[in-house]
């Protein structure tokens, strides 16, 4: 049994490497395409990769099961109702604020403290390309 939960744990740790790296390489091709398209601007790397062990994804899922905005506290309980292991010196609270502006891409501020989903446009179809 302990060799079958090893298993897994090392699969899921490769399926997020692989997702990290499929993230980076969409972000290649979307900066590329903006390049081609002829768009200088900063705001054209708008698909930054989500590193998955990282505290985004978690709050992206917390916004997402609530559908609603949520204040920093509020998203702070989620996590801790949900067992989220807070790593480091720097306090959750400043943690979670932290992403919340640094990711503008995925989070919207929409009231004085309170956020939500940002909704990015659909992924490009490689395929077209």
């Amino acid at each position: 049994m302990d060799r079958l939960a090893e298993q897994i744990k090392e699969s899921k740790s490769k399926i997020s490497k692989m997702e990290f790296e499929i993230a980076v390489e969409h972000a290649v091709l979307l900066r590329l395409i903006a390049m081609q398209n002829g768009d200088k601007s900063e705001d054209s790397d708008k698909s930054r990769p989500i590193i998955a062990d990282s505290i985004v994804p978690q709050i992206q899922s917390v916004l997402k099961a609530k559908s609603k905005p949520m204040k920093n506290n509020q998203i702070l309980e989620s996590l801790d109702q949900q067992g989220f292991k807070f790593e480091g010196k720097t306090e959750p609270k400043r943690l979670i604020q932290s992403a919340l502006i640094r990711r503008g891409d995925l989070f919207e501020r929409i009231g004085r403290g309170l956020y939500q989903i940002r909704y990015q446009e659909q992924l490009i179809d490689t395929r077209e390309l």
